[in-house]
């Protein structure tokens, strides 16, 4: 059993820090005694819980973002304008699909490379909800 803490206290030290901050803030209420069984818990079934979180995700799509590559240029001039001088981000997603990967590459100005990451993080926010419903119909 002491084994089996010792393994459940050194995958905890692997967990980010601020994810175990907010476990902890969460279970500020329960005794000390109680937060130590849930985290062992956690720990236990870690990869369950992987596993599932990517069930959720792929329910959403199959596909998934394998690596990422990017790039600064400037635009000094176009066929339109004599002198344009902005700044350009050339993105390459690489994205699996199952057993094939796509490259998508994208140009983005300042203003759409904004929007895109308010698209992201407004994406990461509702899959986050997402899953604690599903964790709350779960209980």
């Amino acid at each position: 059993m002491a084994n089996y803490k010792e393994e459940g206290l050194q995958s905890l030290k692997k967990l980010d820090v601020k994810a175990v901050t907010k476990i902890y803030q969460r279970l500020g209420s329960l005794p000390q005694e109680y937060q130590s069984v849930f985290m062992e818990v956690i720990n236990a079934r870690r990869s369950d819980i992987h596993q599932q979180l990517v069930t959720d995700t792929n329910l959403i799509s199959k596909s998934t973002l394998k690596d990422f590559d990017w790039q600064i240029k400037l635009a000094m001039a176009s066929d339109k304008l004599s002198s344009i001088q902005e700044p350009l981000l050339n993105l390459d997603l690489d994205v699996q699909n199952e057993a094939t990967t796509e490259i998508h590459s994208l140009e983005l100005t300042r203003e759409d490379l904004k929007n895109l990451i308010s698209s992201l993080e407004g994406a990461n926010r509702v899959s986050k909800c997402v899953i604690v419903q599903r964790i709350n119909v779960a209980q």
